[in-house]
């Protein structure tokens, strides 16, 4: 079973390769961009799309960047507020100690 497995990766592996190879050859040569309707890399793309409308990969990786810059925020000002706990709890436990040094 395991062997099989093996065999299928190492497959696998070599036609991504090959794949990636022939994507390369196809751009460099300019195959697939003479105007038959086909966009880079030989897929049926509309190349007529418009420059100043955003993609949908970009409009998700905008509203993505956003949230994670929002959730770091939130991140950081969570840990302000255990580390001023930390230093609360280390000056309570001082003061107590000093205290019982005292008395």
């Amino acid at each position: 079973m395991m062997f099989l497995l093996m065999v299928v990766g190492i497959v696998d592996m070599i036609r991504m390769t090959r794949t990636e190879t022939m994507r390369r050859s196809r751009a460099e040569t300019g195959a697939g961009e003479a105007g038959d309707g086909l966009g880079p890399a030989g897929r049926n793309v509309n190349t007529r799309q418009c420059k100043d409308r955003p993609t949908g990969f970009e409009l998700y990786r905008e509203e993505m960047t956003r949230r994670l810059d929002q959730e770091h925020r939130e991140f950081q000002e969570f840990m302000g507020y255990l580390r001023m706990a930390k230093a609360r709890a280390e000056f309570d436990l001082s003061m107590a100690e000093r205290r019982t040094q005292l008395s």
